[in-house]
């Protein structure tokens, strides 16, 4: 824990270093789904499917049709 906490990029971007860890552990189609819609306070299945331009994009953030 030490280790990660001593990240220089932790200093100086919380933000960038948390999407960075986040995508390095997710696949691709995950990471684009949360790039598009992590400026959304609240979706929907039906929106968060219209943001990505999938037809499954609601699967990814847990929501149901």
């Amino acid at each position: 824990m030490a280790a990660v906490l001593a990240d220089p990029r932790l200093r100086k971007d919380v933000h960038s270093y948390l999407a960075e860890e986040v995508c390095r552990r997710e696949d691709a189609a995950t990471c684009r789904f949360l790039r598009r819609t992590c400026c959304l306070e609240h979706s929907t299945a039906e929106l968060a499917d219209h943001t990505v331009g999938s037809d499954d994009a609601h699967r990814l953030a847990g929501l149901k049709r």
